[in-house]
């Protein structure tokens, strides 16, 4: 299978995988059971990288509520790659607030509150709210920063982020 693959042109491939990423989306649709990291690694393959950041989302989302955050953080850890290969844009601001958040809130559970890790990917989350400020998972990367910033002793800083959340949700 493996050498089939191989040998079929890349442009073909690539047109292969949208088809197959189409189809699963319409039986998905029709109430079967597709995984989102199927589709998404399809859609990857196939260059719709907007459309398969959204299933990283979505894998992401459902590892973590799954209690399984070293999935959580390979999947955002994969996704975030995919990022600054999509085309600049709303959706594409949001969907990297939301693998962030994912990504911060699975560190936190695998390898600390306080690592560089969290800490990382909660700031990133951050330095895009401006560009989206109402975004749904903003208290939650808004507390894990917080959070992170006490834990590590970084009490100026996070005195900072409180007085900014408090402008946030003030005006």
């Amino acid at each position: 299978r493996q050498v089939l693959y191989e040998r079929t042109p890349s442009a073909v491939r690539t047109q292969l995988h949208g088809k197959v990423g189409a189809a699963l989306e319409r039986e998905r649709a029709a109430g079967l059971a597709v995984g989102a990291v199927e589709l998404a690694q399809h859609f990857e393959r196939c260059s719709a990288l907007m459309t398969a950041l959204r299933y990283y989302a979505e894998a992401a989302e459902s590892s973590l509520l799954r209690f399984s955050p070293s999935q959580t953080m390979s999947l955002t850890e994969h996704a975030m790659t995919l990022v600054p290969l999509a085309a600049d844009s709303h959706e594409r601001t949001n969907l990297e607030i939301t693998l962030a958040t994912l990504q911060g809130a699975a560190a936190v559970e695998v390898v600390g509150a306080s690592s560089a890790e969290a800490k990382l990917a909660y700031q990133r989350a951050f330095s895009l709210l401006d560009n989206a400020p109402l975004h749904p998972l903003r208290g939650l990367f808004l507390h894990g920063l917080g959070l992170v910033l006490w834990m590590r002793g970084e009490l100026d800083e996070a005195n900072r982020l409180a007085e900014r959340c408090d402008a946030l949700f003030v005006a």
